[in-house]
């Protein structure tokens, strides 16, 4: 699950009624494709219906879920502030709204993945309300997923449209929540390019786009295209891996100036995130310590333009039902947020920069060991507040992945302690008085990551 705070209101909303066909069919039947294509697609979606569970077991699905699931189901189509009781009462009647079996196989994958994405957003503990269902939840996730992937996401052909893209976007959240990192980082590339194609990447779209159903007036198609931006890059930060889009401007001084503080955070998370990838592949003069602190600084402007109280790690236990997504998206922005100076100084950290003398060498080296060390335990306050709580989803593997990268670094850093001698232990080494208090953390942390791998 990745989570951001971007909005975009200032962006022109795409007039999705000049990029429909002048005849938009009443109904989500087999329509716009002729004669030739109804006869092509009638079987597939014959074959699409037949794998989705019953009416019975859909109503005991959404009667298990909550409204954090619901509204991390929106999350990537519309801003916090869109995505309240409309959103509810949208997603309601989607997945409550089973599709008949001539429906456009695009909608029907559609509504195949959104429901295993909802079902992947249930807590455990509901999961006992569930034994009715005609399959054990697990494997009507699997059989959900696994058909539309392999009928319809597959298949070009059905690509075309903004609903064939929101099908690969859901289906590369699932693989995240999964723990599949490379897979869902397959997936949000192959989103990028399709939203390229269809020039959504564009402030001011002049491609038409082409729809199967009629589109969802609280669709914002900017929101889309940033966050599968976002997410590419910090799946692309996890592997090492190139970026799939140029910046172009995403956090430049005048778009910046158009947003909140919490759309700036995004952004600039966002820029952070490929220029340490650039710096990390050479094409930015290499491990340029300079380039380094040019880029923390810019991450501490963007987090003090947030209130203080803003930082403060959540309290799921005091927190009401309806601010429970709320407070879920600010903790996993802080964890994002927390990863990118690990990341950033982890290079300086596991080596003296050759570039430099002994004396500058070594004080970069503490530097960045101090900052890398600050930054996880961050990260491990805040992933053991999401893991402790039961009012949240214990899905969302990606932060598994930071919260051991954090885990790695601060061993390492400890080992790096451990290695100095006397004298500089007792001059410079902080770490001392953490080392047990570190420990016991990082031994909760591996009980929660087996907890949630179960």
């Amino acid at each position: 699950m990745f989570l951001s705070y971007q909005e975009n209101a200032y962006l022109p909303q795409i007039n999705v009624q000049s990029s429909l066909p002048r005849e938009q069919p009443s109904s989500p039947a087999l329509y716009g494709l002729g004669p030739p294509g109804l006869n092509k697609y009638i079987q597939l979606s014959r074959t699409l219906f037949e794998a989705l569970p019953g009416q019975g077991d859909i109503e005991s699905i959404w009667t298990a879920g909550s409204c954090t699931s619901v509204h991390l189901i929106h999350h990537f189509h519309m801003t916090p502030e869109e995505n309240g009781e409309a959103g509810y009462d949208d997603l309601k009647e989607k997945l409550l709204r089973r599709p008949g079996p001539g429906t456009h196989p695009v909608l029907i994958a559609r509504y195949m993945l959104m429901l295993a994405k909802f079902m992947q957003y249930l807590h455990p503990d509901r999961f006992k309300s569930l034994d009715g269902l005609s399959l054990p939840p697990g494997a009507l996730m699997r059989r959900l997923t696994e058909t539309a992937n392999s009928l319809a996401i597959e298949n070009e052909e059905l690509l075309a449209t903004v609903e064939g893209l929101e099908c690969v976007i859901i289906e590369g959240t699932i693989q995240a929540n999964l723990g599949n990192i490379r897979r869902a980082w397959l997936s949000f590339r192959r989103a990028l390019s399709i939203a390229q194609l269809m020039g959504i990447h564009r402030v001011v779209n002049h491609l038409p786009l082409n729809f199967v159903d009629t589109p969802s007036p609280m669709t914002n198609y900017h929101v889309m295209w940033f966050r599968i931006v976002y997410v590419d890059r910090f799946l692309s930060l996890m592997l090492g891996l190139p970026p799939g889009s140029p910046d172009y401007g995403i956090a430049n001084t005048s778009t910046l100036a158009k947003e909140t503080p919490l759309g700036q955070l995004s952004r600039v998370h966002c820029a952070a995130a490929s220029q340490i990838l650039e710096r990390n592949d050479g094409t930015l003069h290499g491990l340029d310590y300079e380039i380094t602190r040019n880029i923390d600084q810019r991450l501490k402007r963007v987090a003090n333009s947030l209130p203080c109280k803003w930082w403060l790690t959540p309290d799921f236990a005091a927190t009401e039902e309806k601010l429970v997504f709320q407070e879920t998206l600010r903790v996993v922005e802080q964890i994002y947020h927390f990863n990118l100076p690990n990341q950033l100084y982890l290079p300086f950290m596991l080596h003296l920069n050759a570039d430099s003398d002994g004396t500058t060498a070594r004080g970069q080296h503490i530097h960045a060991k101090h900052t890398c060390v600050n930054s996880s335990r961050e990260v491990l306050n805040r992933f053991n507040t999401l893991r402790n709580s039961s009012r949240i989803t214990l899905c969302c593997r990606s932060v598994d992945f930071l919260g051991l990268m954090a885990t790695i670094t601060l061993l390492l850093a400890h080992m790096d302690s451990h290695a100095q001698d006397d004298t500089e232990q007792f001059a410079g080494n902080i770490m001392l008085h953490q080392r047990l208090s570190d420990r016991a953390s990082i031994g909760r942390i591996l009980e929660y990551m087996e907890d949630t791998a179960h």
